[in-house]
């Protein structure tokens, strides 16, 4: 090893030495309240019925038992100091609770606030986190509250209530998941320091770190329940598919996970660690064996390739013994693997945009994406090769185009498009490659007309079904749809259709685009921050992309081939929800999301890259540049939104 290696090592061990000393500092820092308390005030301190003031709730031996309509509990607290405030409840719905809290500013003055603190189903205890000192707390609940939207097969207004407990919690915590957040972020940042000369010529690399370490984090902060949109679903086909060809008999609660009821309630989602650890434990104690229901294979269908790894990585888990909470996590890690590995070879692979494939892929939503049971993150990633392929052969001055890349491109839109076939249109962008790149007329006719095939194909995947059986074919969460009575008014009505489908477009073109509908939505978790930093980003990186090109890289005509397929995919999207998601007769399309135009953000972005925009700084600078905010927007998500709200 040379001089220079050597100081570089040198460098990673201090820098890691000072990762963990600053770990251990956050640490102490976080618990310093408690250095500050007297010792009677230290503990987990069960507070006095003489304390608790009682309106629609009646004292029982069980504690204080909901009596009619609504109720009120009153703690009052003196003005002592409250870490967290938890109560414990046998409740045996979703109890939702309207938590008002008067504590002192860090000036003394005296301020409120009322949160709504919404609890698990399977969890028996609510953990509120408050660090001030506090006056009283009051907690109400009434009907309106303990209903709720969605849930019709069980009256929970009708479940006896009783708060059991009530406690102060004020103890010195060892918080594992914030450590593991600064160790990750602290050695995400040395590397990329270190090694930035590496990094910043192989951007592809500075992808599949910042993804990994970022995914693992957002692993760490879920819960083993259903937050991504229809996670319930996509668990369930990738279990099914994990047991191909056979099945195996489960336990009731293990079959309830497959289901969106009050037991993976995503609106209930844990509010601190301990009501995380306790719903893994339930997990944990009730999903291991069992007997009672027979989980089946359900076979292959188009969805398959959406769920293949996610589905390995459940069977390697399986074979190892691993306790349910971990295996939940083992399949959502496949997928995230399976995202970050894909995406960096697109980026590498990519002749053109590569940051701006960079920015999309770390941006929130993706990502969250990724660490979710869900198909999307595999069309995301498998198209963007597939494209990346494409585009490199289209602009190479040099070579032919060989039948290996020809069908490994080809293998890759199909493999990423076959969950949904709205995408199809995407594999026209292999009819951009110029006729010097093949052999002869004969592999060039030969591969155009199976680009055109694969597209057909792919596109019946989405037509036939709607064609050959309209009356079956929808989504019954959009409500009284009817996909033949929609078509009917497609094609008696096409131009009425046509300034219906552009003002929807339209209305939500800047959010889908570059702002939060499609970077910062984490499905049932929330919203990440930073919003009109995120819109800036993004309009930057896309501007500047081109910025020092000697020569126009993607040709006017190309540019035009490229915006002509990602619109008819736009259109094709809106349309499909308007078919399947929308009543007949309204003039706003329901169901359509930002996240479903994260796949054609590629080529949209590479049609509207300015050349002429100089930026005076090399490109290693540039993909250092793009990278660091990046992962900055990321870590930020992950530390307030994660771990601030939902891991303390």
């Amino acid at each position: 090893m040379d001089k220079r290696g050597n100081e570089k090592i040198k460098k990673l061990s201090v820098g890691l030495i000072l990762i963990v000393l600053l770990m251990f500092l956050v640490e102490i820092g976080s618990n310093f309240f408690y250095f500050r308390l007297s010792e009677g005030e230290k503990g987990v301190r069960k507070i006095a019925d003489g304390s608790i003031d009682t309106t629609g709730f009646i004292q029982s031996a069980e504690g204080y038992r909901l009596d009619g309509n609504g109720g009120t509990l009153r703690i009052e607290l003196g003005g002592k100091y409250v870490e967290k405030f938890m109560y414990s409840f046998d409740y045996d719905g979703l109890l939702d609770m309207m938590v008002t809290i008067q504590y002192h500013s860090e000036f003394g003055k005296a301020e409120q606030k009322t949160i709504l603190d919404k609890n698990s189903a399977v969890i028996r205890q609510s953990v509120i986190n408050i660090g001030k000192n506090v006056d009283w707390i009051e907690l109400y609940t009434d009907t309106s509250l303990l209903l709720e939207d969605g849930v019709s097969y069980i009256d929970l207004s009708a479940l006896p209530l009783n708060i059991t407990d009530l406690f102060v919690k004020n103890t010195f915590q060892w918080n594992t998941i914030r450590m593991l957040c600064v160790f990750l972020f602290g050695v995400t940042i040395l590397l990329l320091v270190i090694y930035r000369a590496f990094f910043g010529k192989q951007i592809a690399f500075s992808f599949l770190l910042i993804s990994m370490t970022g995914g693992v984090l957002i692993l760490t902060c879920f819960p083993v329940t259903k937050v991504g949109w229809d996670e319930e679903t996509h668990f369930r086909r990738a279990y099914e598919l994990s047991l191909y060809p056979g099945g195996e008999e489960v336990s009731p609660e293990f079959a309830k996970l497959f289901n969106c009821g009050i037991e993976t309630w995503p609106l209930n989602l844990p509010a601190s660690i301990e009501e995380k650890k306790e719903i893994n434990a339930f997990f944990d104690e009730n999903c291991t064996g069992g007997e009672g229901a027979v989980v089946q294979s359900s076979g292959i269908d188009t969805y398959t390739t959406g769920y293949i790894v996610p589905a390995l990585f459940l069977k390697i888990g399986r074979f190892l013994n691993m306790p349910f909470s971990l295996l939940y996590q083992f399949g959502r890690l496949g997928g995230l693997l399976l995202y970050s590995l894909i995406m960096a070879l697109a980026i590498k692979i990519l002749p053109v945009g590569k940051r701006l494939l960079t920015m999309v892929g770390l941006m929130p939503t993706p990502m969250f994406l990724a660490c979710c049971y869900s198909y999307d993150a595999v069309v995301i990633a498998f198209v963007s090769l597939g494209l990346s392929i494409l585009l490199r052969e289209a602009l190479a001055k040099e070579g032919t185009f060989s039948w290996t890349n020809y069908f490994v491109a080809m293998a890759c839109l199909v493999w990423g498009i076959l969950p949904k076939a709205v995408y199809a249109p995407l594999v026209l962008t292999g009819l951009l490659i110029p006729a010097s790149k093949f052999k002869d007329n004969r592999q060039k006719w030969l591969m155009r007309a199976g680009i055109l095939f694969f597209f057909l194909a792919l596109m019946s995947t989405f037509v036939l079904p709607s064609l050959l059986s309209p009356s079956s074919y929808g989504d019954s969460r959009g409500g009284d749809v009817s996909v033949a009575l929609q078509m009917k008014n497609i094609l008696t009505q096409p131009l009425s259709y046509i300034k219906v489908l552009t003002r929807n477009v339209w209305r939500s073109l800047p959010s889908y685009l570059i702002g939060g509908g499609a970077f910062q939505i984490l499905g049932h978790w929330g919203i990440a921050g930073f919003g009109s930093v995120t819109m800036i980003f993004s309009c930057f990186a896309v501007l500047t992309d081109s910025s020092g090109n000697e020569e126009e890289v993607l040709s006017r005509k190309n540019k035009i081939v490229l915006f002509v397929i990602s619109l008819m995919t736009v259109v094709l999207i809106w349309t499909a929800f308007y078919l399947t998601y929308t009543v007949p007769g309204s003039s706003t399309i329901e169901g359509v999301q930002g996240r479903y135009f994260l796949p054609v953000l590629l080529p949209l972005f590479l049609v509207a890259g300015v050349r002429r925009l100089q930026i005076r700084c090399s490109d290693s600078a540039r993909n250092m540049i793009v990278t660091g905010f990046s992962a900055f927007l990321l870590f930020t998500m992950i530390w307030t939104q994660l771990l601030m709200i939902r891991n303390m």
